[in-house]
Formats: structure tokens, sequence, C-alpha cells
């Protein structure tokens, strides 16, 4: 493994061409987990199209945190044992439609925090062993339908922290080793009902767009789901069936959004789930069994809402750890209305200027 030190393009150009059996370059700089520069980069502008004419061992190529402006399409094209590439943190605003061409075994790539506005269509067809695609912090604004053509054995793929208003129905298509998908702080608006069929995802972030309402049958083919993020939306309602065999659901965000009420019957089902967040929301009333059946729950959220009565059904049959129920208008509890064991917060209600409750306010 080779880190150079800071230096121009010309010396990288020559050091490159006097190890051909090196397997790991890297020519970016590394910070720290709060963004701390640990080693400087070489801050790249460009790259020469013979940079790694010699190179055709290397496995490793780490380039990010440069100032690359743009790649030429035959930058790559003598790496045919490339497994990691990392151009996180560069300039860059395009890409040349064949740059990954002849990549076979690239397992890693990483386009982070660029400047990306667009994606040639099957920008990584060549790329059929890829694992894990960070494409996270660009501009992306659209994605065109066959973007992901050829990614049969993708696991992990990165789209959050750009500006996608839609998705193609089809844009998932092929990707049937699919595990984790992450869309979080964009700008979705809808979901195509069918869009995350013939995908395994176990993990799946939406939070933080611009969604109204969720297709009914919307995570039906994803049955194995276990971390789902909804919260930072527009949701005014959910469907009654939406989350019905999601039956390894461990974790679910529903908070900050609008929702008014609960479907009866919405959380039936979700055994496994252990963490339930539907804090900040305008929630009024909750009808006694909506948690129904939600035997493995540790920890619910229901603080900043409107709360204002509880019934006395409503957390039969839960063993949580924690009971958010701050900030709500609750001024009264009847007898048995809230769970005996773990805690209780009821901070921030008119219930806390009555000394006789016991509870955490």
């Amino acid at each position: 493994m080779w880190g150079l030190p800071s230096m121009g393009t010309q010396r990288i150009g020559t050091i490159c061409r006097c190890l051909p059996e090196l397997e790991t370059l890297v020519l970016g700089g590394v910070r720290d987990a709060n963004d701390n520069v640990e080693y400087k980069s070489n801050e790249l502008s460009g790259l020469p199209h013979d940079l790694f004419a010699t190179s055709a061992r290397l496995k490793t190529l780490d380039l990010s945190h440069n100032t690359l402006h743009a790649l030429e399409v035959d930058t790559f094209q003598r790496l045919g044992q490339l497994q990691h590439l990392l151009l996180d943190q560069n300039q860059l605003r395009e890409l040349p439609p064949d740059i990954f061409r002849g990549l076979g075994h690239l397992q890693y790539l990483g386009l982070g925090q660029n400047q990306l506005g667009e994606l040639p269509s099957n920008l990584f067809q060549d790329l059929g062993q890829l694992q894990t695609l960070f494409l996270g912090k660009n501009q992306l604004r659209e994605l065109p339908p066959n973007v992901f053509r050829g990614l049969g054995r993708l696991q992990w793929l990165f789209l959050g922290k750009n500006q996608l208003r839609e998705l193609p129905s089809n844009i998932f298509q092929g990707l049937g080793r699919l595990r984790s998908l992450f869309l979080e702080q964009n700008q979705l608006q809808e979901i195509p009902p069918d869009v995350f069929q013939g995908t395994q995802l176990l993990d799946l972030g939406l939070d933080r767009n611009q969604l109204r309402e969720l297709p009914p049958n919307l995570f039906q083919s994803i049955d194995q789901l276990q971390f789902l993020s909804l919260d930072q939306n527009q949701l005014r309602e959910l469907p009654p069936n939406v989350f019905q065999g999601l039956g390894w659901l461990a974790w679910l965000r529903l908070n900050q959004n609008l929702l008014r009420e609960l479907p009866p019957n919405v959380f039936q089902g979700l055994g496994q789930l252990r963490w339930l967040f539907l804090d900040q929301n305008q929630l009024q009333k909750l009808l006694a069994g909506v948690f129904r059946g939600l035997r493995g729950l540790e920890e619910l959220r229901l603080d900043y809402n409107e709360l204002n009565e509880l019934p006395v059904e409503l957390f039969q049959g839960l063993n949580l750890n924690l009971l958010n129920l701050s900030s709500n208008n609750i001024s009264h509890l009847l007898p048995h209305a809230i769970p005996s064991r773990g805690t209780v917060l009821l901070r921030g209600n008119p219930l806390c200027h009555q000394s006789s409750i016991d509870v955490q306010c």
C-alpha cells in the first residue's frame, strides 16, 4: 500500500509508472469523524490520461478529497483488476458514459460529495461485481431509467442528500441483491407503488423528503425489511395496511410528519418492532387497540403531539422500557392508563401540575 504526500500531478505520474506492481494507491486526503484533516490531499484538479498506464495490478485507488473537475473517458481503462475506487469529495460535475468500462472486478465505488447533476444512462452496466455505490451529497435531479442496469450484485446504494423529485417505476429493476437503500433528504413528493419490487431490502431510508402520501402496497414486496425511516415528510395519513407483512421490522420512524390520527390496525403484525417514533406530529387521540400485538416494543415516542387523553387499554400488553408522552395536552390519567414498569415521561403536560402523579415531569 502506498499513500503519497502532497505533490504535483507530474511527480505522481512518475511514481505510478515506476511501480507497476502496486496494488493500493492512496492519493486522497484523510479526515477524522469531525471532518478535521488528518492527512492533506494532493489537491489534484486533473489526471493525465496515461497516469495509470502501467498500473494494471492496482486493486485499490483512492482519489478522494481532491479538486478533480473532470475525468477523461480512458482514465481507468487499464485498471481491469481494480476492486475499490474512491472519488468522493471532489468537484466532478459530470462523468463520461464509458468512464467505468472494463472495471468488471470493481466492488466499491465512491462518488459522494461531488457536484454531479445527472448521470449517463447505463453508466454502470459493466460493473457486474459492484456491491457498494455511494452517490450521496451530489446535485442529482433525476435518474435515467436504466442507470443501474447490470448491477445484479449491488447490496448498498446511497442516494441521499440530492435533489431527486421523482423515481422511475423500474429504477431498481434487476437489483435482486439490494439490501440497503438510502434516499433521505431529497425532494421526493411521491413513490411509485412497485418501485421496490424485486429487491431484498433490509434498510430503507425515505426521511427528509416531501412525501404527502404512501401507496397502500408500497412495502408489500420487501417483507424482510428491518429498518424504515419516513420521518420529516408531509404525511397526513397512513393507509390502513401499509405495513402489513413487515414481520421483521425492528425500527420505524414516523416522527415530524402531519399525522392527526392512526388507523386502528396500522401496526398489526409488527411483532418484532422494538422502536416506534411518532413524536412531533399532530395526533389528537389514539384508539385503544392501535398498539396491540407490539409485544417486542421497547421504546415508544409520542411526545410533541396534541393528545389530551389516553384510553385505559392503550398500552396494555406492552413491555416498554421508555414511553415518552411529553409536551402534549394531557390533563388527567385514568387508573392503569400508563405502564407500571419502565420509564414514562410526561413533561410539559397540564397533568404535571398535579403533585399526586408519580411520573417523571
